[in-house]
């Protein structure tokens, strides 16, 4: 967080910023994932699968939509956008990811 400070007088007698809190505001960190490290985490941090029908987000426990009451067995979901497909589907039918890159 950068440090601010607050002064109500003309410019001309305002104190100076030292050199290490301005180095200290340009310090900047930098973290780097690969593709397939930041699609496991994204799996990780959703647990949701949506509505083949209606597109509702669900636990991914249910067995039937908590909105339209479709079953939501039986399905596979796409690991992109978690929209419940027929198992038989190649690609998303909601965003056309292609499951044999999975």
């Amino acid at each position: 967080m950068a440090k601010t400070k607050s002064f109500s007088g003309p410019v001309s007698e305002q104190e100076p910023v030292s050199r290490s809190e301005v180095q200290e505001e340009m310090t900047y960190d930098y973290t780097f994932v690969s593709d397939r490290e930041a699609r496991i985490e994204k799996k990780k941090s959703k647990s949701y699968s949506r509505c083949p029908e209606c597109g509702t987000e669900n636990d991914d426990k249910a067995s039937k939509c908590s909105s339209c009451g479709t079953s939501l067995t039986g399905y596979k979901k796409c690991s992109l956008c978690y929209m419940l497909n027929k198992k038989e589907n190649r690609f998303c039918k909601n965003c056309g990811h292609d499951f044999n890159l999975d």
